[in-house]
């Protein structure tokens, strides 16, 4: 590729027959242009050999490099449906473009703009391979209207040929999908089942073959993943992620907090005995927390199939009956052993900065029996590490236990490594 590094210059006639000239310099004709001899060059020759050899020291644009061969294939064809180059752009083709405007003063300045354009396509790129066939009406206006200088107007007309170059490309990658889709369907993959090639009489591996693992499809674990969360939701454990702490955290702290719950809801799905997971107290309407969790998780939210239970009640209105225990890192009683009868209340909490007891408080309320986990007891921390785990961080931890580990295997396995001391 290379610049236009002189002066350019075109004469035009305006509507009173007076020469007026144009001057582009290199800054305001500052667009990606090939090399217009060897082009005039290429287009001369007609065999193949001689299209390789001149065509190995064009220098492609920047998007065509990143595709050699569609791009060869590219330039082929326009070479060969357009020998001579593209034909010229009538001005009148736009006409209605200043005919819209009842100031005689803007009507000239609009067609003056679309001349400058047309000047510039028509003596220039129409004789490159790298330019686009046409200006169709609709780009020719958004030029007018949203690209103020010369130069903007230019670069737009170099991105209406790269445009063509992508829905090129799209097409023949489609077109190689289904011809090695199509010959996948022709191949009979039952063939040549066995330990032993036929041929050779040497071992074979691959599936079907000498090989003691099979295929796993994503949708079979997709299944499998599904019916134990609907499983889950007759006979399973529930615990609750209480989120009606969203008023109490800033903006930065709902992030994390969504990033968690996406986290949480994905290890109860892939885990082998998942909990009845609830989230409770959303407000869809109010709620900053939904907003934020609806962009990232929308493909599993309103969706029953998925199990993503949100629910604007309390937990008290949807398991009334149940013994609730409330796990705050500022309760005085320790949490000995895991409980598989009870009903465990997280709270959806996410402080970047010292906050007072918020859930403690929160289950004194609500007369609920509040624990906390026997961290100290089991694994030691270092002494920078914030001795609170995230929500998260305790839903591991309870997930683990649920799974038959120990107090020790459960911590280890959820708390990350360096904050450990061994």
């Amino acid at each position: 590729m290379m610049l236009f590094n002189r002066q350019f210059y075109r004469f035009l006639l305006n509507q009173n027959n007076k020469k007026i000239i144009y001057k582009l310099s290199s800054r305001s004709v500052n667009l990606l242009v090939p090399d217009l001899e060897d082009e005039r060059q290429l287009r001369r020759v007609q065999t193949r050999e001689n299209f390789d050899e001149v065509y190995s020291q064009l220098k492609l644009p920047f998007k065509l490099s990143h595709y050699p061969e569609i791009s060869r294939e590219f330039i082929r064809q326009r070479l060969d449906e357009h020998p001579q180059g593209y034909e010229p752009i009538e001005l009148e083709k736009y006409s209605e473009l200043w005919l819209r405007e009842q100031d005689v003063d803007g009507q000239q300045t609009i067609r003056k703009d679309v001349e400058m354009i047309l000047m510039y396509y028509n003596d220039v790129l129409r004789y490159s391979l790298f330019a686009p066939s046409t200006i169709p009406f609709d780009d020719m206006e958004k030029m007018l209207n949203e690209y103020e200088g010369h130069g903007s107007r230019l670069r737009y007309v170099n991105f209406i040929f790269i445009r063509e170059f992508d829905s090129y490309r799209r097409q023949k990658e489609a077109e190689e999908k289904s011809r090695l889709r199509r010959l996948a369907e022709q191949e009979d993959y039952f063939e040549d089942i066995g330990c032993f090639d036929t041929k050779t009489n040497q071992l074979q591996y691959g599936h079907f073959r000498n090989c003691l693992f099979t295929k796993y499809f994503q949708m079979a674990r997709h299944r499998q993943t599904i019916q134990s969360l609907r499983r889950a939701q007759s006979f399973g454990q529930p615990l609750i992620i209480d989120c009606g702490l969203e008023r109490l955290m800033a903006h930065y702290e709902i992030l994390s907090c969504v990033r968690q719950i996406s986290r949480i809801y994905h290890l109860n799905r892939y885990s082998l005995n998942p909990f009845k997971l609830l989230f409770t107290e959303y407000d869809r309407n109010h709620n900053r927390t939904y907003e934020s969790l609806e962009k990232n998780m929308h493909q599993f939210i309103d969706k029953p199939e998925f199990c993503f239970n949100l629910h604007q009640e309390s937990y008290q209105q949807l398991l009334p009956n149940e013994r609730f225990i409330y796990l705050s890192p500022d309760a005085r009683k320790v949490m000995q052993e895991f409980d598989p009868d009870a009903c465990y209340i997280i709270g959806a909490l996410v402080s970047k900065t010292q906050k007072s007891t918020l859930t403690l408080d929160r289950a004194n309320e609500q007369g609920l029996e509040c624990l906390r986990l026997p961290i100290h007891q089991y694994v030691r921390l270092k002494p920078m590490v914030k001795r609170i785990l995230s929500f998260r961080g305790t839903f591991e931890i309870l997930l683990h236990l649920k799974h038959g580990a120990t107090w020790e295997q459960a911590l280890r396995r959820s708390i990350q490594p360096h904050k450990l001391i061994d």
